[in-house]
């Protein structure tokens, strides 16, 4: 597989790089008992953020299998970056440089295990039932890698569908660093279409430099995500539902040594339009923040983020 792309760098538009990513996997089914799935993969990516561009090659193998009528599913992996770093913004100063693992050669070798139990009535548009997650990550010299850390993300979304037309959606996504301090490309980061609709993508972090002027994200140690949306089908066009969402998306991520305060997230509102489709939903959603937008807070600058993609937020 391979997958090119032109990237214009937000923080400083005569930045543009070719970026993309090369891979190979090979998988194999019934490894070891039967549907058990065993994956390796092998791929070079070229990349470019605000912080950083960068170049190198990863390696992932994997072994999964669903359990309880395959409502259940159990994974376990290892996965090694190895990682140069061909720019990294004049903002970071060498202290953070160190703290955030910028060094070339740059490896990161890490192992991580999920958990997943999925009630859904369909996977990738549900209208009824929930989803639980919890994904952990370990890294350091026992996974060959530089950086020694563990992190904890649990998940949770839950579906209830009133008629054919009203449906109500919540989820909630929680991260946690368990010990040590993750290396940049293990980060947390929230904004997008997927996360935190106030923000556009990436954008919701902690910055190097002035957090009032500042667009370069570091990505933060601790994530906290939680959004409730209704869904409504207005009226079906060549037979395929035309739908409204109004959506609110609250969020934080912070450092390891800042408070994650859910009484004092950033929050937004905002409508979606949605047309189904035979794949999945064409989504186009508005989201407008409502608080934590004055002086000396995160992302002053934009409180209007606008988000098109395919498939639903959750």
């Amino acid at each position: 597989q391979v997958r090119p792309a032109y990237a214009l760098v937000r923080a400083n538009l005569s930045q543009r790089e070719l970026v993309g990513e090369a891979s190979t996997s090979l998988t194999r089914e019934d490894l070891f008992w039967p549907l058990g799935r065993g994956r390796a993969t092998l791929a070079y990516d070229l990349d470019a953020l605000e912080a950083y561009s960068s170049r190198g090659g990863n390696a992932l193998i994997a072994l999964s299998r669903p359990l309880w009528w395959r409502k259940i599913q159990v994974s376990a992996g290892w996965r090694l970056e190895l990682v140069q770093f061909t720019r990294i913004d004049a903002t970071i100063d060498d202290s953070l440089r160190r703290d955030l693992g910028f060094q070339t050669p740059y490896r990161a070798g890490f192992f991580e295990q999920t958990l997943a139990l999925d009630l859904r009535d369909r996977p990738l548009n549900a209208d009824k039932g929930v989803y639980a997650q919890v994904k952990l990550e370990e890294g350091g010299a026992f996974a060959a890698g530089q950086f020694d850390y563990a992190q904890v993300t649990p998940e949770l979304r839950a579906y209830h569908s009133l008629s054919e037309r009203f449906g109500i959606a919540g989820r909630g996504k929680f991260g946690w660093p368990l010990w040590g301090t993750a290396p940049i490309t293990r980060r947390f980061f929230s904004g997008g279409s997927t996360s935190h609709r106030g923000f556009s993508q990436r954008r919701l972090s902690p910055v190097a430099g002035d957090t009032e002027t500042s667009d370069i994200g570091i990505g933060g140690d601790k994530l906290l995500e939680l959004v409730i949306e209704t869904r409504f089908n207005l009226v079906r066009v060549w037979e395929q539902w035309l739908g409204l969402t109004f959506f609110a998306d609250g969020g934080d991520v912070v450092m390891d040594q800042a408070s994650l305060d859910p009484r004092d997230l950033h929050w937004a509102v905002g409508p979606g339009l949605r047309y189904d489709t035979e794949i999945r939903p064409l989504r186009f959603d508005t989201g407008y923040r409502t608080t934590r937008f004055g002086a000396c807070v995160i992302q002053t600058r934009d409180r209007l983020a606008y988000h098109f993609s395919i498939g639903e937020a959750f």
